[in-house]
């Protein structure tokens, strides 16, 4: 009976412990990351100043060899939008991407790139986007080059809308490209991650059959080589504590446990017209699904009156699910008023170093879910055996 009694409580651990993986984001967040928070792993650039947090927003930096950034999520969305005001690293063989993951998609299990905004030209007027459905490779004919005005010296707005009917690319309000749900090799389905990576394509230690194909060698005496991150809007469209994959009959399929999927596309549309109106999101509003799994921390941020994303998104509004209505170019957001906002987002409260690895009946967790898991397995077989 205390055997029992004693495993019956390890289990109980061991699935609260289990529910923090994939954790959902299940809520909107405005970012200006002015200070380092859980939201987002940075463990691997707490030592270094190549990842900045400040009154510019994330700052990341290349000004010698080996430096580097990949800042990833603590969080998953599964459909959703993303705004970022940002300006791209400015040298040829400096490559500034922000990709979206998903777990488990590939053979090996690893982390697949679902879709991208990628700047791989750090001299020329133009940026690519990339989306796949996590099963079709990365072919080339996935990759479409689109025209933005000095990227790398000028602040634009990048924004995604991904709805279960279609995905679209943005910049400064104006769409670039749309990629339909019906697409079967392009169209992605499966909760994402955020990373922000900053990298040095152009590192003499690739060799030259690698640097050639990038821009050539980085000559360093030209940086430092700076993307920079000034705002980055995320809504989670789905509800829940985190995400799962199950088996179905057309293949794996993914779960928003306690949650339903695309069940707060109606919440983020409010959320973010707020957010676009200057205005503060209520408790309820930011964090309309989130369970008791999750920590709630309540930050003071800076929300960015962005107006290409407000006149877009309130055309948007009345055109049911994603951005069919009409869209209107406008300007570069170089003028950013602020306002001193309330927020209350859903993060991680650790920081530990998320793993890609990916379980037979799930994506990796995020944080250090993953290793405490299998630690807390280890635990319960070896007390469970000294019980009996």
């Amino acid at each position: 009976m205390k055997a029992t009694t004693i495993f019956s409580a390890l289990l109980t651990s061991a699935s609260l412990v289990l529910a923090q993986e994939n954790k959902a984001l299940a809520s909107t967040i405005d970012e200006n990351f002015h200070v380092e928070n859980s939201l987002w792993n940075f463990d691997d650039a707490s030592d270094s100043n190549t990842t900045m947090c400040g009154s510019d927003g994330l700052t990341l930096t290349i000004a010698e060899r080996g430096d580097g950034t990949n800042l990833l999520s603590n969080f998953y969305i599964l459909y959703g939008r993303i705004e970022a005001i940002m300006k791209a690293g400015n040298a040829k063989s400096i490559s500034s991407e922000i990709s979206f993951l998903a777990s488990g998609t590939r053979r090996d299990g690893t982390e697949a790139d679902l879709f991208t905004l990628g700047w791989d030209d750090g001299e020329g007027d133009e940026f690519e986007t990339f989306s796949t459905s996590g099963g079709s490779g990365n072919s080339t004919d996935q990759w479409e080059t689109h025209d933005v005005k000095s990227p790398q010296t000028e602040y634009h707005n990048y924004t995604i809308d991904w709805t279960k009917d279609k995905l679209t690319f943005y910049v400064d309000g104006r769409v670039l490209r749309v990629v339909p749900s019906t697409d079967s090799a392009e169209f992605p389905n499966f909760p994402v991650r955020i990373a922000i990576t900053h990298s040095d394509d152009g590192n003499p230690d690739y060799g030259t059959e690698y640097t050639d194909k990038h821009g050539g060698e980085t000559d360093y005496s030209k940086g430092p080589f700076i993307m920079n991150i000034k705002n980055l809007i995320v809504a989670d469209y789905s509800t829940g504590s985190n995400y799962s994959y199950v088996s179905g009959n057309e293949g794996t399929l993914p779960q928003a446990n306690g949650g339903e999927i695309f069940g707060r596309y109606d919440q983020a549309q409010r959320d973010l017209a707020a957010l676009h109106q200057n205005t503060s999101l209520s408790s309820s509003d930011s964090v309309s699904s989130a369970s008791s799994t999750l920590s709630s921390v309540t930050t003071s941020a800076n929300t960015s009156t962005i107006s290409q994303s407000l006149s877009t998104h309130s055309t948007e509004l009345g055109s049911g699910n994603g951005a069919t209505g009409k869209t209107t170019a406008h300007t570069n957001a170089t003028s950013i008023s602020r306002k001193s906002t309330s927020i209350t987002s859903v993060g991680s409260s650790s920081s530990s170093k998320i793993s890609s690895s990916s379980p037979s009946s799930s994506a990796s967790g995020a944080g250090s879910a993953t290793g405490l898991s299998n630690w807390l397995v280890t635990f319960i077989f070896v007390h469970l055996f000294a019980l009996l």
